[in-house]
């Protein structure tokens, strides 16, 4: 049977309890004394205890005599105090090492009179052997090294057990900056949207055992070499302490401190500062929050197949060493994890079955108390309530985890979350309710088995706590008198003093040419951001000078962040602290709801912005900040002040860069300062696409929605020409309205009233008909029953009004290509692409005419419709230079179109139809008659009755208007069954 905590360790820990609970006395510190040899003989290190006037303990170690005197005062040890004794101990030390060993420690670590031969020791040293955390024999070798190589007599816990390397802690990012390997979300159910809040480096993650919450937006996670801070928004990481041998889960106490499992002893981490607090366990040992701040430690398993006693123990750790309290459970199962539920209840979350254990009542789990569970591997555990608890595992192929939620008293579960990553690392839940579960995705890499961690967002896993170190707000409502806005306090007491502020010591926030912190504001007690340069250079003051003027003059708007207080040189201010950006939610962005939240709070901001003349210059989810659910545009460092209040010009050059790559409208790299709204509406329309597609923008490349209403929002806000788009963020919401709060008519009739007056010769019908084709672009009964049936002079005025639109409806109408077509249709849609590809040519625009004869030849090969080949056939021998390169280049493109064009090359004149069918283009100059002949002819089917020839362009036209009927259809005489193709 496996032993719950090692004999020795427990019966040193009790007796140092109980001299602990003793009043300071000469045979306390004899008895401590005695209990360093014994530690040191356990060591391997022989040791003597000497007992004149000062306890003191006599030993060899590296070949180098030591002499240790012992204190145990009841105030550390002053200076003046530590000279003297270290001079007592020394005058009997002969030639040896002197050593001291303060229980009480010291008030200085360097006393005077101190040289490289004495070392200092605390009641941490001591502790942290009696938990069986390191080794006397390990501790002197590491305190001998810093007195006598660096001339350090006192090294803390700390110092000695870290690892002192200067390597960059390995970080996260947003997904859209560093994606995973594959998509990790299966389903989620009952409630619990899971999104994708950060992706591990590929490299430099140690193998990840547990995580914790420090606040509602930084965890701490427990790896191989150390306790790494996490921040859950941005990534950013920083080492909080690299103390290798740590295991399972960390616990945040209400102090702040962290506790953390490590080499079968229970440490506290506190800043700086490393101690142990508990030891002697075994096993699987998991550290627990327990009731009133208390922590608790469950270890060990059960009987192995039902035979034995087991080694399962609670024991509950005491706020001194030694003043541990083990309880004994019966249960047969091995434990995964534990949890506190209320009182002295604890859930034992174990394979086959879990059970809930009150010791209040008592220490056996019977059958009847067993609760069936859904993991069968080990899992993770977080605690909901008094009578609920999640948990999260993976599954036998690796391939698969599964977020749980059991309900004790119902006896029952209900799951949360399908993931597909390859493990569990860690859950934990927020103070604001938040779970987190980080995951591994190791199963993409190709090599040794390095973690590749995913951290995973599981919102609303359980109510807020209403404690006053998670809720800011609250502080602050207090702080306030009750204000309704906790940032009041701040506001009444902003001096422009930065002796009023507490920053934590990590930025939550590493920009460019500014850092922002985390801050206590010491006359309210409320936590805010303080922001403050890195450089006081004169644009990056200049930009911080713009953001407060930006606040100051949009004050009243909720949407903007506001500045609570400043410094007067501008060098830093402060502003509420925000929960969340848009960068790290996008997942919950994805939502159309959610997204036109957004959208509308950024035109709000900006439209009294605008209205004064201020334009932002670099919107992208970064600088979209949400507190307390209202989202609000921040960092308006680049923002061009209103005309006639630029500063110094030469800060915006002409040519340069201005913005975030991607989302940056295009005009913003040629002139910055002309820059208008539509800028800043461009920026929206990427903000959009980021938000639907999940990947970052490119630069002056629209991002588009893949389908939907938002496509539409989004292609208009990104036109490349500022002209074209909205000019005013109304104009913008308006086109959202229009988007979704408004059936759309589609294929009804309101399309078909468009299509008869667009052919009644209204041509913003036309216009109109086409930009509601752009927008529902799935839509194959307005594409193929509406659109198809303009007449050649509505479709022309369409194509006038909006050529890159047309652009987007040819493309679309690609898609129905493999729709339920009759021949007739089909024959009138050929057609239909055919004008446009007329227009196309005789106005020059190749990229039209590129998309254009593709989708033609496309429709053509698919349907192979006889009387419009004709027409086509008879247009293509009109065609010359470039259209006639764009044509031949097709046609080698798509041969099984190019076969029923191929008597082209028997007509002599035909340059284009013979450069496509020899796979030569007549633009290359590899045919002499291509640069002989500057028109080709060839006499069309409307006009063979008189014989005439028609000319390029005009020819088309007139050959097209001079067959009857104004549909295709009926052009065609498909009306009365004349020239159907062949079936």
């Amino acid at each position: 049977m496996e032993a719950i905590f090692d004999n020795r360790v427990l019966a040193s820990l009790a007796a140092y309890g109980e001299l602990q609970a003793e009043e300071p006395s000469a045979e306390r510190t004899r008895q401590l004394a005695g209990m360093v040899v014994h530690l040191l003989e356990e060591s391997g290190v022989d040791a003597v205890l000497r007992l004149p006037d000062v306890p003191a303990v006599a030993f060899r170690f590296d070949g180098r005599p030591y002499l240790m005197g012992l204190t145990w005062g009841e105030r550390a040890m002053d200076g003046a105090g530590t000279a003297d004794f270290i001079g007592s101990i020394r005058s009997r030390a002969e030639d040896g090492a002197v050593m001291v060993l303060s229980m009480s420690g010291y008030e200085s670590s360097t006393p005077a009179g101190m040289d490289g031969s004495v070392l200092l020791w605390d009641r941490t040293h001591v502790e942290a052997a009696l938990c069986g955390l390191v080794s006397v024999s390990d501790l002197l070798a590491v305190a001998a090294r810093a007195a006598f190589v660096d001339g350090v007599g006192y090294a803390p816990l700390a110092r000695m057990l870290t690892v002192d390397d200067a390597s960059t802690c390995p970080r996260m990012a947003t997904p859209d900056l560093l994606p995973p390997p594959w998509p990790v979300f299966k389903d989620s159910y009952n409630g619990v949207p899971a999104t994708l809040a950060l992706v591990g480096e590929e490299d430099g993650w140690p193998p990840i055992s547990g995580i914790a919450a420090l606040d509602v937006d930084r965890l701490v996670v427990l790896t191989e070499h150390g306790l790494v801070e996490l921040d859950t928004a941005r990534g950013s990481t920083s080492w909080i302490m690299r103390l290798a041998g740590c295991v399972n889960e960390p616990v945040v106490m209400p102090d702040g401190s962290v506790l953390a499992v490590c080499n079968g002893a229970v440490v506290r981490v506190t800043g700086d500062w490393l101690e142990a607090v508990a030891g002697g366990f075994t096993g699987n040992v998991h550290v627990l929050a327990g009731p009133d701040g208390e922590a608790w430690v469950v270890s060990g398993s059960g009987p192995t197949f039902g035979a034995g006693r087991g080694t399962l123990a609670l024991t509950r750790i005491s706020d001194r060493v030694g003043g541990q309290h083990r309880y004994d459970i019966e249960f047969n199962a091995g434990i995964h994890t534990a949890g506190w539920l209320a009182g002295r209840k604890f859930f034992l979350a174990a394979a086959s079955n879990s059970t809930v254990i009150d010791l209040n009542r008592s220490s056996r789990a019977s059958r009847d108390d067993w609760i069936p569970s859904v993991h069968d591997y080990r899992a993770h555990l977080l605690v909901v309530d008094g009578h609920r608890v999640i948990t999260a595992a993976g599954n036998s192929t690796g391939l698969g985890v599964t977020v749980v939620r059991t309900d004790v008293r119902a006896r029952s579960n209900e799951l949360l979350a399908d993931l597909t990553v390859n493990l569990v690392s860690g859950l934990c839940v927020a103070p604001d309710g938040t779970g987190y579960l980080l995951g591994d995705v190791y199963g993409a890499r190709h090599g040794p088995r390095d973690p590749w961690p995913v951290l995973i967002r599981l919102p609303g896993l359980r109510p807020p706590t209403s404690t006053t170190a998670a809720t800011p707000q609250s502080q602050a409502t207090v702080a306030a008198g009750g204000s309704m806005d906790p940032y009041d306090a701040v506001r009444l007491a902003a001096r422009g003093e930065r002796r009023d502020y507490a920053l934590e010591p990590r930025p939550i926030d590493d920009g460019g040419q500014a850092e922002v912190f985390r801050a206590r504001h010491k006359p309210s007690g409320v936590f805010v951001a303080f922001k403050r340069l890195r450089s006081t250079a004169p644009d990056a003051v200049a930009r911080m000078k713009r953001e407060i003027d930006v606040a100051r003059a949009l004050g009243d708007n909720p949407h903007v962040m506001a500045v609570l207080d400043h410094s007067d040189k501008y060098e830093w201010f402060v502003m509420p602290l925000a929960q969340e950006s848009a960068a790290t939610v996008q997942a919950e962005l994805s939502r159309p709801e959610a997204l036109r939240q957004l959208v509308t709070a950024i035109c709000e901001a900006l439209r009294p912005a605008h209205a004064l003349g201020w334009i932002h210059r670099d919107l992208k989810p970064g600088n979209l900040l949400r507190r307390d659910g209202v989202w609000t545009v921040g960092d308006w460092g680049y923002g061009r002040r209103p005309r006639g209040q630029t500063t110094n010009p030469d800060r915006t050059r002409i040519g340069a860069m201005l913005g975030t790559e991607g989302f940056a409208a295009p005009e913003l790299s040629v002139d910055a300062h002309q820059a208008g709204p539509q800028a800043d509406i461009y920026s929206i329309g990427q903000i959009i696409g980021w938000a639907l597609r999940g990947v970052r923008p490119q630069a002056n490349t629209p991002l588009l929605p893949v389908d939907g209403p938002w496509r539409h929002v989004a292609k208009e806000a990104t036109l490349l020409d500022p002209a074209r788009r909205p000019a005013t963020v109304d104009d913008l919401l308006e086109l959202i309205r229009q988007e979704f709060d408004h059936d759309q008519p589609g294929g009804g009739d309101a399309a078909a009233q468009l299509m008869v007056a667009a052919n009644q010769g209204d041509a913003a019908a036309a216009a109109k008909l086409f930009a509601l084709a752009a927008r529902s672009p799935n839509d194959a009964d307005l594409y193929c029953d509406v659109l198809a049936r303009l007449d050649f002079d509505a479709v022309h005025a369409a194509v006038t009004a909006d050529p890159p639109r047309a652009i987007e409806v040819v493309h679309a109408m690609r898609e129905h290509l493999g729709g339920d077509l009759s021949w007739e249709e089909a024959a009138r849609i050929t057609t239909w692409l055919h004008w446009i590809e007329v227009w196309a040519a005789d106005h020059g625009d190749l990229d039209l005419l590129e998309e254009t004869v593709d989708v033609l030849l496309a429709w053509d090969a698919r349907w192979d419709q006889w009387t419009p080949q004709r027409h086509i056939r008879a247009w293509m021998a009109t065609l010359e230079g470039e259209p006639a390169a764009v044509v031949a280049r097709l046609l080698r493109r798509n041969p099984d179109a190019a076969r029923h064009f191929a008597e082209l090359n028997e007509t002599a004149a035909s340059t284009s139809a013979s450069a496509a069918l020899s796979g030569k283009d007549p633009s290359t100059g590899h045919r002499a008659e291509a640069a002989q002949h500057h028109r080709l002819t060839e006499q069309t089917a409307g006009a063979a009755a008189d014989g005439q020839h028609q000319t390029v362009g005009r020819s088309s036209r007139r050959c097209l208007r001079q067959i009857p009927g104004s549909s295709p259809g009926e052009a065609l005489g498909l009306r009365t069954g004349r020239g159907r193709s062949r079936i």
